[in-house]
């Protein structure tokens, strides 16, 4: 699925190690998945599951 690949990177980046204790992170962490996986993030995303199925 796109996007692991960038979360993973994020994750692992050692310049941003100083950043994961901070009390924000995870909110920085979220808009980022916005960024990169945009239909996750959008409830018309679901609309034709009764069609496609879950």
């Amino acid at each position: 699925m796109r996007g692991e690949e960038e979360q993973a990177a994020v994750d692992t980046n050692s310049h941003l190690a100083s950043l994961r204790s901070h009390a924000k992170w995870n909110n920085v962490l979220d808009a980022f998945d916005a960024v990169v996986r945009p239909c996750m993030h959008d409830p018309k995303f679901r609309e034709f599951d009764f069609w496609v199925g879950d």
